[in-house]
């Protein structure tokens, strides 16, 4: 056993979430101190440190201070030190009398720490990595043995952000990777604990935020009212904002001019202000439109966008089989060539968008090759009318606005995790600042409608219904009147006579 009398672990902005577990474990035990050993008494001591990149471990030893010393080390690999010291048998197996389980669940702890530092640098790779691990578990219940180690501990907090839920709600990594669902639960059972520190680093945190610089935004799109969601999103952007005393923008997303209307436009500002929300600025996405256009040439010169002509009902098959369009190779002088009639709005122009070129094979369909750039020529926008003839998609421009408008996390339902990948490819390829995505659950009521798009046919339907009804009383009514108005005459007539 090392020699020593207290261990300080120091951290930074990332807390050593596998360390304190291992020190929760051992405590959970038997040893409710902070001790080490039964025998003597040695303090292990979590201390906040904001010059510390990583961790930094302190031993001391109070006879001997000249032994002290600091090591810079990480959170996965001192937890393995950490389970020597305090036996709890995660790594180190001490209670295990087989020599050979011993060597297995370490050699597979290090492999797992390997493939995570080695995939997890794209955030594309989250898929990948989902993958595997679903695959891995369907006929394993633990990552390493038949019983809890460090490796389903360290897994579990990389795997965290993504399958953890509140209230029972769902999202797509739950129902697409079931069998890590599973056993992320029963990880989550295991290591139940009361305490509070850790407790409160995982609950309702923004990643790598810092105080004073946290940046969200609100982007509702001006076609409809607002409602209970939509006021859901709004705080929760205004909460962290105000948590972290950073600043929430509020950003129009007028990027298509055939839903959009001035009269939503001041309706959701004057619903904010109802509502005590306040923002740092207004801004619009359509003021943005002229950049968009110089970062969807950057993309076709780069080779990663091409102009496609195919109509909109072969294009959702050809996405959906992975087929590729006969357009993608195309050159870029080509593509080039077509944007500008796009631009200009002309009759080739309309007949063609402009599509990202990113993987068709791709098991999330949001990559195969999503629109960026389409014509509408037709209908003016409620800003600034018939100025622009092609316009950006949503998907294109969100990320782009909300790196160049200095957001540092981008609040999304969960609706859209699919579309997370898509997100960070813009961001990646056109090498934008990065944004941090903090995804939280739709509001859903029981027996009710919360879709704007399906509120606004019901309202439609309802006015259509209601017109319809007092046209045919009050045609009802007319011919009635007619009819007794000409049957008295004749009456009047027969009596005359």
């Amino acid at each position: 056993m090392i020699n020593i009398d207290t261990v300080n672990i120091y951290y930074g902005k990332k807390y050593p979430v596998v360390c304190r577990t291992v020190f929760n474990i051992h405590k959970s035990k038997g040893n409710k101190n902070n001790d080490i050993s039964n025998n003597t008494k040695k303090n292990i001591i979590f201390i906040k440190n904001e010059n510390v990149k990583n961790i930094q471990v302190e031993f001391l030893n109070e006879k001997t201070p000249e032994t002290n010393k600091k090591v810079d080390t990480s959170d996965e690999i001192f937890a393995k030190v950490l389970d020597n010291l305090l036996q709890t048998n995660l790594y180190n197996l001490t209670e295990k009398k087989k020599s050979q389980f011993v060597v297995f669940v370490q050699a597979q702890y290090n492999d797992w720490i390997d493939f995570f530092h080695y995939k997890k640098n794209k955030p594309k790779d989250i898929f990948m990595i989902c993958d595997y691990v679903n695959k891995y578990l369907q006929l394993n219940t633990f990552m390493s043995f038949h019983f809890l180690t460090l490796s389903d501990i360290y897994i579990y907090y990389e795997m965290y952000k993504f399958f953890h839920t509140i209230n029972g709600s769902t999202n797509t990594y739950i129902t697409q990777y079931k069998n890590i669902f599973r056993w992320f639960r029963l990880i989550q059972s295991l290591l139940q604990n009361d305490d509070q520190q850790l407790n409160a680093y995982l609950k309702d945190k923004l990643e790598n935020a810092v105080e004073g610089k946290v940046v969200t935004r609100f982007p509702p799109e001006p076609s409809g009212y607002l409602h209970i969601g939509h006021a859901k999103a709004a705080f929760l952007n205004s909460y962290y904002a105000n948590l972290y005393k950073g600043k929430m923008l509020l950003r129009f997303d007028d990027t298509n001019p055939v839903l959009e209307d001035i009269k939503y436009e001041q309706s959701i500002i004057e619903d904010l202000k109802m509502l005590g929300l306040k923002y740092e600025k207004i801004s619009y996405s359509s003021d943005y439109f002229p950049l968009l256009q110089t970062y969807c040439i950057k993309l076709i010169e780069m080779g990663k966008a091409y102009a496609d002509d195919t109509s909109v009902d072969e294009m959702r098959n050809q996405r959906g089989d992975g087929i590729e369009s006969v357009n993608r190779n195309n050159s870029v002088k080509h593509n080039l060539n077509i944007f500008q009639h796009m631009v200009e709005g002309d009759e080739i122009g309309q007949k063609n968008c402009i599509r990202a070129k990113i993987d068709m094979q791709c098991k999330n369909k949001c990559m195969r090759d999503p629109v960026i750039f389409r014509c509408i020529i037709d209908i003016p926008h409620h800003r600034h009318q018939y100025k622009y003839k092609c316009y950006p998609t949503y998907d294109f421009a969100c990320p782009i606005l909300d790196s160049l408008e200095g957001v540092t996390h981008a609040l999304r339902t969960n609706e859209y995790s699919d579309r997370i990948e898509q997100y960070y490819w813009f961001i990646n390829t056109l090498n934008l600042r990065k944004v941090y995505i903090y995804e939280f659950s739709r509001i859903a009521f029981v027996k009710t409608v919360m879709s704007k798009r399906k509120l606004k046919w019901f309202c439609t339907l309802i006015c259509n219904r209601i017109f319809n009804f007092f046209f045919f009383f009050f045609f009802f009514f007319f011919r009635l009147t007619l009819f007794c108005t000409n049957n008295l005459l004749l009456w009047y007539v027969i009596c005359y006579l």
